[in-house]
């Protein structure tokens, strides 16, 4: 997977103050791609919870901040793994909107469990498609 590193670097701009900015080589054919799935990675990372260190020591806040970037890998494969189209462009707020917040029941029967999702639900076709996708990866 692609790891925030590849992606952005600390800079110092000119005010003194640190700030994420997305790192490519200038003159590279794929530069503005690169930029721009940084940014994007960015933003992904801070509607995650790196908008902010709530936390008081440096410790504790290295810990948020490595439980995001594994946020961060999980949303990515997920996207990956078992989303198809545009769903897999989806920034974190619109997989918590159509994706997460999903109302299901489970249900047994016959030995197996069983997640029910509303037909009404507008996403609904995506949830069994990523789960069906995610089920068919499994060995056994």
């Amino acid at each position: 997977m692609l790891s925030c590193q590849n992606y952005y670097q600390l800079r110092a701009p000119h005010s003194g103050r640190h700030a994420a900015e997305p790192s490519h080589t200038p003159g590279s054919r794929n530069s503005t791609r690169q930029a721009q799935e940084g940014w994007r990675s960015i933003r992904c990372a801070k509607d995650t919870g790196l908008r902010n260190l709530p936390l008081k020591g440096f410790a504790q806040n290295q810990i948020r901040t490595e439980i995001v970037a594994l946020a961060c890998d999980l949303l990515a494969w997920t996207a990956i793994l078992a989303l198809d189209g545009k769903a897999r462009r989806w920034e974190p707020k619109r997989l918590r909107l159509r994706l997460f917040s999903a109302a299901g029941r489970i249900v047994r029967g016959s030995r197996r469990l069983r997640l029910k999702i509303s037909a009404r639900w507008p996403w609904a076709p995506a949830i069994t498609t990523a789960i069906s996708r995610l089920d068919a990866l499994s060995p056994g």
